[in-house]
């Protein structure tokens, strides 16, 4: 996947939202939906206000939970990521829906991502549901803050039995991931949009290590927006005359800076190569 998509379809049937932490600040699903309800996309109605904000809305889209039982090819399926599968206004009867589907679509690999893993718990206690080794329960840490918030959640969903994961992006500061080698994969990335947050590369290099000494998977999907000079995907230097008219630096630290190259410019690659790592 030479985009660094971590999934190669994508399952939506709740979308809406609210922000609940320092990563929703530039959401990149708000600004779809506000751009999918403008065009008068089914599904996606009343879900963002005049002002471009959520307003608390989700529309359950029913007629869509049936979609992955007709993908034949196996996939690697992301669930919901045009809202949030465990928000506060996604019914429990809807949830269990979904996981029915997933549990008889025993070929494809689900990734589900919250940031409220919280609810997942409540959900899986009520519910008592058995751990499918399809379905890969993942929350957001893009900051230490999250990371420490919602250790407890995910740590009780890995004890249970379930495939755990994190999305560390937009990727805000270094994280300390000390009690979290639970973990299956970490995704680091960094951050995309006109407001876009700077990642600092010794954040994403100490990732990587500390998932090497580990032996969680690491997946670096981007620098986002800024990003450091150094080669692209092909082993190329970033063409000079693309870098000067890129030139608009932020110093991260006393030997780090990033430039605003733009996320196509600013690739994803890490010390000179890419990292896609699958331990499964």
């Amino acid at each position: 996947m030479k985009s660094g998509k971590w999934w190669d379809y994508s399952w939506n049937v709740a979308p809406g939202c609210t922000k609940v932490s320092a990563e929703c600040q530039s959401c990149w699903a708000l600004s779809m939906a506000k751009r999918l309800q403008g065009m008068g996309k089914r599904g996606y109605e009343g879900l963002v206000d005049a002002h471009g904000n959520w307003i608390g809305k989700v529309n359950l889209l029913e007629d869509r939970l049936h979609i992955p039982l007709g993908l034949k090819r196996p996939r690697r399926i992301a669930v919901n990521l045009m809202g949030d599968l465990f928000y506060t206004n996604v019914p429990d009867w809807f949830i269990h829906s979904v996981f029915d589907v997933m549990e008889r679509a025993e070929r494809h690999t689900f990734m589900v991502l919250t940031k409220r893993p919280e609810r997942v718990v409540e959900f899986m206690r009520t519910k008592v549901r058995s751990a499918l080794q399809n379905v890969w329960i993942g929350t957001t840490a893009g900051t230490q803050r999250s990371a420490n918030e919602r250790w407890n959640a995910m740590a009780w969903i890995a004890q249970a039995g379930w495939k755990t994961w994190v999305s560390s992006e937009p990727k805000l500061e270094m994280i300390d991931w000390h009690g979290w080698s639970f973990l299956k994969r970490l995704i680091v990335g960094g951050e995309s949009g006109p407001y876009a947050r700077p990642t600092a590369p010794s954040w994403v290099r100490a990732d990587r290590d500390w998932c090497q000494d580990h032996g969680v998977a690491f997946w670096f999907k981007s620098w986002g927006e800024w990003g450091p000079v150094g080669k692209d995907e092909g082993g190329k230097m970033k063409d000079e005359r693309q870098y000067l008219r890129h030139m608009f630096r932020h110093p991260l630290g006393e030997d780090e800076m990033v430039f605003r190259f733009g996320r196509k410019l600013a690739g994803r690659v890490l010390d000179e190569q890419t990292w896609e790592e699958n331990y499964e």
